[in-house]
């Protein structure tokens, strides 16, 4: 990466590794990148869904074996608690009131085995988009249903504070070995 600094006499510096963090997601503070180098990978057709599932647990447990599937190209796997659906505007009429939700993104040619995976946990699509419709939302339809990920990460904490601002959250991260156990004994200390 090559950036500009914003200092009295500017200098051009190369940035490279982990060197790059220092102005990713700085919105021009500290400089501003005039080249960017990166490795690509081959285009996806990535296909939308949201699911429904009876319980966090089911839903946790569906993101757990689709994110292990690696036969099975995936851009998102995003895991919602029942009562993250009732918050966000435009999804809360799809998902059925008590019902956990996933959001994915998956490439279109593997999204039967995605929606197999769901089925085994007891998940229905409540929304689909294929990987046309999904381009579409992300780069031309204004009005309509946004790009699912607009929904996760802090966006959804964004989302639920347009009802009240005094939402937050807490990003964290499971090991692996015992995620599934993990996110029950949360959702029991936090009921609320």
């Amino acid at each position: 990466m090559e950036v500009v600094t914003l200092e009295e006499e500017p200098r051009i510096l190369e940035l490279s590794g982990d060197d790059v963090m220092r102005v990713i997601r700085t919105y021009g503070v500290n400089g501003i990148i005039t080249e960017v180098e990166m490795a690509l990978a081959p285009i996806q057709p990535w296909a939308e869904r949201v699911y429904a599932f009876p319980s966090l647990a089911k839903a946790a447990s569906f993101g757990m074996a689709l994110t292990s599937a690696d036969a099975v190209a995936k851009k998102l796997v995003s895991i919602h608690d029942a009562r993250i659906p009732p918050l966000i505007k435009r999804l809360s009429p799809l998902v059925p009131a008590g019902s956990a939700m996933a959001i994915t993104m998956v490439s279109e040619p593997q999204i039967a085995s995605a929606d197999r995976l769901a089925k085994l946990e007891g998940g229905a699509c409540v929304f689909a988009r294929n990987a046309e419709e999904t381009d579409a939302a992300a780069f031309s339809d204004i009005g309509t249903m946004p790009p699912l990920y607009e929904y996760t990460w802090n966006h959804t904490t964004l989302h639920a504070m347009r009802l009240d601002p005094a939402f937050t959250y807490l990003q964290v991260r499971y090991s692996p070995d015992d995620a599934l156990e993990t996110v029950s004994r949360v959702a029991r200390a936090f009921p609320d």
